[in-house]
């Protein structure tokens, strides 16, 4: 912990969990972290760390353990666990809980993570859906995602890789396995090579776009879709922006 708050501590809110004790809140401010995460609502706890400058984070089920630990000092909640309780719960606690951060914590998925955003959490803590003990580098860096139709898409990232660069598509057809290689530039279908050239002669990741590119520049032309421009300026131009009274006053 010590060589993460050296090395990003001005970058990053550094801490740790889970803490139960007010001993270990100590311990964790003489190494310089700043976050203190707890899985339930202890008053003392909180006002401790508080008060020692760390910003506590502590696990709350229900309106009355989200207020006391309002109360006693916390600046933002968790929801834990959170899929037992799930999105509808987070949603009805917005209406009467101040506009604080509030982190869903507890088996969140790539999956259902934007359930308990759109319900109004600001964010997610996530532990063994990203790492599990003993778990593989390259395993580690593997997301499987799946689209509101059931569509799966899994990316597989090698950090320890070695050698030629490999950027590969993969996806199953009705005519058959589909593989995008070389950098988009190859594009075989059932086993067949139906555009691109062979991977032995590829020369350079989006060689092609690359060429279209000095195309336009010499030509002093442009393939830019200017729409979502047009859309930007009119919510700055004709939009209108209203201020209203904060609901909550935390002083």
């Amino acid at each position: 912990m010590e060589l993460a708050v050296r090395h990003s501590g001005t970058r990053a809110l550094i801490g740790g969990g889970t803490v139960l004790r007010i001993d270990q809140v100590d311990r964790l401010a003489e190494r310089g972290a700043r976050l203190v995460v707890a899985p339930d609502t202890r008053p003392p706890l909180i006002a401790h760390a508080a008060a020692r400058g760390l910003h506590p984070i502590p696990g709350f089920a229900t309106a009355t353990e989200a207020f006391a630990a309002l109360d006693a000092g916390a600046q933002a909640l968790k929801l834990f666990p959170a899929t037992t309780y799930g999105p509808g719960h987070i949603k009805s606690l917005r209406a009467v809980l101040p506009p604080v951060p509030v982190f869903a914590v507890g088996g969140i998925t790539p999956a259902n993570l934007a359930d308990y955003l759109l319900a109004g959490c600001d964010g997610a803590g996530l532990g063994g859906e990203l790492y599990r003990p003993g778990q593989d580098a390259a395993r580690t860096a593997q997301l499987v995602l799946r689209s509101d139709r059931g569509y799966e898409i899994e990316a597989s990232l090698d950090f320890r890789h070695s050698g030629k660069p490999v950027w590969d598509i993969e996806a199953d057809t009705v005519e058959g396995p589909l593989t995008l290689s070389a950098g988009s530039n190859v594009l075989h279908l059932d086993g067949v090579c139906v555009s691109g050239t062979t991977d032995s002669e590829y020369d350079g990741e989006y060689a092609s776009l690359y060429r279209r590119f000095a195309e336009l520049i010499a030509g002093g032309e442009s393939d830019v879709d200017v729409r979502p421009f047009r859309l930007v300026a009119d919510a700055f131009l004709i939009g209108t922006r209203r201020v209203d009274e904060p609901l909550f006053n935390p002083s």
